[in-house]
């Protein structure tokens, strides 16, 4: 049996804090938000998704909140999804990608976003509603599926 002597011990112990490990601490300062948007609509023609490690969160807007109020869906994030969510989310990918693809919006084919907020570093790209954009097509296919099953059917 070896003996570490104590002060070694006490450095090792005062260190640790800044040591740079992997962490839930980490996903839980991810937060994840998306939408869709068309510009020629009447009703709800923007929806707006909050994802974090505790909750999911779905805002239906429109233009006209007198005739059509804010909409809001809410369950509570269960850990194997946010789990799920977090591997599909890469922050350093994510920041290079440009803030525009296509042409969103254009003749009312509708426009997507995705953000990523992670501490002080915040990304957002917007593409044509349901494009594929490779890098993070899996994570936008993940958050379709989120919207859908929030959104009840009319």
């Amino acid at each position: 049996m070896k003996i570490v002597p104590s002060g070694t011990v006490l450095w090792a112990v005062l260190l640790l804090p800044s040591c740079t490990l992997p962490s839930s601490n980490q996903n839980a300062t991810l937060v994840i938000r998306g939408g869709t948007s068309f510009g020629f609509c009447a009703g709800y023609c923007t929806t707006e998704l909050h994802l974090n490690a505790d909750s999911i969160v779905l805002v239906e807007s429109s233009r006209n909140p007198d005739t059509h109020p804010d909409r809001r869906y809410q369950e509570r994030m269960r850990p194997d999804e946010w789990q799920r969510l977090v591997q599909l989310v890469d922050v350093a990918a994510f920041s290079r990608l440009e803030p525009v693809y296509g042409c969103p919006d254009c003749a009312d084919g509708g426009a997507e976003w995705i953000e990523v907020e992670q501490g002080e570093q915040r990304n957002r790209v917007t593409f044509e509603y349901n494009a594929t954009l490779d890098p993070i097509a899996a994570l936008a296919e993940e958050m379709r599926q989120i919207r859908s099953r929030l959104k009840p059917t009319e």
